[in-house]
């Protein structure tokens, strides 16, 4: 049970999958294909919140991320 700090960076969503690259290093954060994808919802409290469930490719462990956009793409 891990806890990041909030990190500033743009996400990317196609029908390949999901890019997270920071903004400040231009680092790839994550890049999960869609078909690793089990669930998506929005954030009830937070209204530009949103956080997914997927199976990471390594460790096969079940993984959340949670993002909170500051700008509208």
């Amino acid at each position: 049970n891990s806890r990041r700090r909030p990190v500033r960076a743009v996400l990317s969503v196609s029908g390949d999958g999901l890019r997270v690259i920071e903004d400040e290093t231009k680092g790839l954060i994550v890049d999960q294909t869609i078909e690793k994808v089990s669930f998506c919802a929005p954030d009830r409290n937070h209204e530009k919140g949103f956080s997914y469930i997927c199976r990471d490719g390594t460790t096969k462990r079940w993984m959340c991320h949670g993002f909170l956009a500051l700008k509208e793409s």
